[in-house]
């Protein structure tokens, strides 16, 4: 749990997107909160607004570097498992019957890792604030 000031710190200068309890959000930054409210500036309008703090459910960070590398990592275990599976299944019983598994896992290897970078990159990792009481849980 972070206290409002830790919260503030994490978030300095960063866009978020905020839920309200009605499920709507917005995207913003800027956000500072008090002991009840929170005001930001919507990236739609640029304008400054305050709303009571019992309003907002959670806010979200995405941190896409972070998704980037998530990405790359299980993108490619992920792919060398199922190409060296697919060459396992595909090859004969031969003297170089596991040359055509490493051969296709290394290929998925390459066609994950470029998928899975390419998807985390633009999904990021997410971080979800949520606020309950007079303090900030971290989801």
């Amino acid at each position: 749990m972070f206290s409002y000031e830790q919260f503030q710190d994490k978030l300095k200068g960063e866009e978020v997107e905020i839920y309200f309890s009605d499920k709507k959000f917005i995207h913003a930054k800027q956000i500072e909160i008090s002991l009840d409210s929170v005001s930001y500036i919507n990236l739609s309008d640029s304008i400054l607004s305050r709303v009571p703090l019992i309003s907002i459910s959670t806010v979200r960070r995405r941190l896409y570097s972070d998704g980037r590398t998530e990405g790359f990592v299980f993108g490619s275990l992920l792919g060398c498992i199922v190409g060296a599976g697919v060459g396992a299944i595909g090859s004969d019983d031969g003297e170089m019957s596991g040359l055509g598994a490493i051969v296709t896992g290394l290929g998925g290897m390459l066609i994950g890792c470029t998928v899975g970078t390419t998807w985390g990159a633009s999904r990021g990792h997410v971080v979800d604030y949520e606020f309950k009481m007079d303090s900030i849980m971290v989801k």
